[in-house]
């Protein structure tokens, strides 16, 4: 895990492609490992401590630097920043690694602002507000093939299968490509997780080996 030492790690890819599995399987290979997964009565207490009031206070400038369009939106994107600048802030201290799967930086790049004519870039907001980490240290982009794609639609979503809909999930898989190819001070491994659904049984050694190498 010498690779991820003291990284921020975030996980890509359709939702279904096996971006969980990877991450949980991740986890159990090394206890030095922080899990993104942060429970609503954790995050409580955590706001007890002097340092986290600073950081919530540095989170609400920035998520209302990007313009939320609802309310929702705003407070759904402070909850979810907020709990990863604690992990990332608890992270650095002990030196250990931090795998995010609900994708806090994704999520924060596709706010979009009221007015085109008055868009700002995430990077034009990091020069304004000083937070912990702006950027994922990596990007772990877990591709699907066609494969995988059905598998996902037929037992997640209980859909007949329709060569239609799986170009319309791969079509958005290269979206979720460009979005990746924006993030150039990443570094972004990327690993293909085929027939995820196969019997039930899922094998992630290569792209576990592929990531920890």
């Amino acid at each position: 895990m010498k690779i991820l030492d003291n990284k921020v790690v975030e996980f890509v890819g359709l939702a279904g492609v096996g971006k969980s599995h990877v991450r949980r399987a991740l986890l159990q290979t090394s206890e030095d490992v922080m899990d993104g997964q942060v429970s609503n009565l954790k995050l409580i207490g955590v706001l007890l401590k002097p340092r986290s009031l600073q950081i919530l206070y540095a989170t609400i400038q920035f998520v209302l630097q990007m313009k939320p369009t609802s309310v929702r939106l705003f407070f759904g994107c402070l909850k979810r920043w907020f709990k990863y600048q604690i992990l990332i802030d608890m992270a650095k201290k002990h030196r250990r690694p931090v795998l995010l799967d609900e994708g806090a930086f994704q999520k924060l790049r596709y706010i979009k602002q009221s007015s085109r004519k008055s868009d700002i870039t995430l990077k034009e907001v990091n020069k304004k507000i000083l937070m912990k980490q702006k950027w994922p240290d990596f990007v772990i982009l877990v591709e699907a093939n066609p494969h995988t794609v059905q598998q996902r639609i037929l037992i997640r979503d209980n859909k007949m299968i329709d060569i239609a809909i799986i170009k319309e999930k791969l079509l958005k898989q290269r979206e979720v490509h460009l979005e990746v190819n924006f993030l150039n001070e990443s570094n972004v491994i990327k690993i293909e997780c085929a027939n995820i659904y196969n019997e039930g049984i899922v094998n992630y050694q290569k792209c576990i080996e592929k990531i920890i190498r």
